[in-house]
């Protein structure tokens, strides 16, 4: 089974988020009436929620900084906004993250501002990030999921490099879901990362600016009956997305060849397909799209309602310290602080724990009176964990040497068998090497050549694979011939001597009788009932030889042929 990626930007990349949650705020729940809080500077007496939207354009800063009410005045939220552009021919505008650009702008806001040490919550806006809404059964979209992933890396759209990914995933029903998966360029994000880190703040979440956007609308109620567009434009390209009830519904990048044509042309170009799709994601939903939101309303005339992001909406209830223009990016900054204001309003109401808050020190000694026989309790089983923990330890050391014994003794029982069947191997290889007949070729053609007589010569002998062997040669007479088949017969070499042909030849002078005899090759066993006979029959022939002088004779006058049938 795939890995499914995470479901944020920094975890994609291999980093971790920063913990918002801080020793400096007060506790909750821990028995002593003290209640967790976030973190925020106690010089001052205020905390801070930061909010940071980073674009090819540049960045936009917004945050929110409370007094810590002391019972002498109320509490008031002031929301700080700032932005700083970056240069036309910059790095980021043109691609390049790594240029540093990023890291000198941030840290001008950072120490403008003293947010060294603050959480912050990111947004990443423009090309270098995309997010893709698959919606359908299960299988359909697990099946949309994997394909994604094969061509993600081919969002040349976006720029060349590597590519990260991370996906949420909604239930519609019981068989179908929505997930939402968000494609970031890898060196922008871990640039983003880096330039923070470098700068002293703590990064905390990394999202995509439209699902941010998305989300803003939803907070001041702009989307709850029916979806509306949203329209952001950054250094000249239009994003076009759908939100409803606070989830984005599509993300498209329309392709715009001629950069002097109105957003209300485009979309009023693409505005029936963009009803088609919004039927086939929510059928219960109008589908009209007649509300778009842009940064500013343009004099164009369109068949939509253009209508402003809800500025004025998002800052209810939080002093404006700026006289900024808001477009897009900043929207998306306040978006993320009100977001984490609300998320701590919600923790912290109706919490009965904080009527529990108390000033005063606490009373050390009789705490310590009244503990002892806890505190004595938790010293033993300390102590007697811990000699658990130790005899486990020398428990499983025990075990490990025991499976060791155990291995090394079944690895001789098998060495031992290894040798036993080795040993009948060879038996049996000697036993086979004993039984196999292996002729005596010396002895068989000394006894053939010694058993010639006088007037008789050879021309050939041929040795068969089936251990047959076939003497040819001349006589010059009949007898000749009988008296070495006679010889021949009893050669205890040589078994079923037969003579197969002759023919008569005259010669100049005589007639010539020529002869072929064959006979088998005697087996080991018959060697050995006749070994003794043939020592008296070899000794008697060759003393019979030397008195009449005839072997040398012979042997020189007979040719050797060796034939094989393989």
């Amino acid at each position: 089974m795939a890995l499914r990626p995470p479901k944020d930007l920094l975890t994609a990349i291999g980093q971790d988020r920063a913990i918002v949650e801080r020793r400096s705020g007060p506790r909750s729940g821990d028995g002593f009436g003290m209640r967790h809080g976030r973190r925020f500077d106690r010089r001052k007496r205020t905390k801070r929620t930061v909010g940071l939207e980073i674009s090819p354009a540049g960045i936009a800063l917004a945050y929110s900084e409370k007094a810590i009410s002391d019972g002498t005045a109320e509490s008031q939220d002031r929301l700080v906004l700032d932005r700083v552009s970056f240069p036309a021919d910059s790095g980021p505008a043109r691609g390049d993250w790594n240029d540093g650009t990023l890291q000198t702008h941030l840290s001008e806001l950072v120490q403008r501002h003293g947010l060294a040490g603050q959480a912050v919550y990111c947004a990443i806006g423009g090309h270098a990030c995309v997010t893709r809404v698959l919606s359908g059964t299960d299988q359909h979209v697990d099946n949309e999921l994997t394909e994604l992933a094969a061509r993600t890396e081919r969002y040349i759209g976006m720029g060349l490099g590597e590519k990260v990914r991370t996906e949420y995933t909604q239930r519609i029903d019981a068989k179908r879901k929505r997930v939402w998966v968000t494609v970031a360029m890898r060196d922008v994000v871990e640039a983003i990362s880096a330039a923070t880190r470098s700068t002293g703040l703590r990064l905390a979440n990394l999202e995509h600016t439209m699902v941010v956007l998305c989300r803003v609308l939803h907070t001041c109620g702009r989307d709850d009956n029916e979806p509306v567009l949203l329209v952001i434009d950054d250094l000249g390209r239009m994003d076009l997305g759908i939100s409803y009830k606070g989830r984005l519904l599509l993300d498209y990048r329309p392709a715009l060849l001629d950069k002097s044509i109105e957003q209300g042309e485009v979309i009023q170009r693409h505005l029936k397909c963009l009803r088609r799709y919004v039927q086939s994601q929510v059928p219960e939903a109008p589908s009209d799209l007649q509300t778009v939101y842009v940064a500013s309303i343009s004099e164009t005339n369109d068949a939509a309602d253009r209508s402003p992001f809800p500025f004025d909406d998002l800052c209810e209830k939080l002093s404006v310290d700026s006289d900024l223009t808001p477009d897009s990016s900043v929207i998306a900054a306040i978006g993320l602080v009100r977001s984490q204001i609300e998320a701590s309003n919600a923790n912290e109401s109706n919490n009965l724990v904080a009527t529990l808050r108390s000033d005063h020190k606490l009373p050390w000694a009789k705490l310590l009176t009244s503990t002892w026989p806890i505190i004595a309790a938790a010293v033993v089983t300390f102590a007697l964990l811990a000699l658990d923990l130790r005899l486990s330890s020398r428990i499983e050391q025990i075990s490990l040497q025991i499976d060791s014994y155990l291995d090394e003794v079944d690895a001789s029982e098998e060495l031992r068998a290894t040798l036993t069947s080795r040993i009948e191997y060879a038996n049996e290889v000697r036993q086979l090497s004993e039984s196999v007949h292996k002729p005596r070729w010396a002895e068989t053609i000394w006894a053939i050549g010694n058993d010639l007589p006088n007037r008789v010569w050879l021309e050939s002998i041929q040795f068969h694979t089936d251990n047959s062997v076939m003497v040819v040669g001349i006589s010059r007479s009949d007898d000749g011939v009988f008296e070495y088949l006679r010889r021949l017969r009893s050669c205890p070499l040589l078994t079923r001597v037969a003579l197969q042909s002759t023919s008569a030849h005259r010669g100049i002078s005589t007639t010539e009788v020529r002869f072929e005899v064959s006979a088998e090759l005697a087996k080991p066993t018959e060697l050995q009932n006749i070994a003794k006979a043939k020592t008296d029959r070899s000794t008697e022939t060759l003393d019979h030889r030397l008195s009449h002088n005839v072997v040398p004779a012979a042997l020189n006058e007979f040719s050797f042929e060796a034939e094989s049938d393989g």
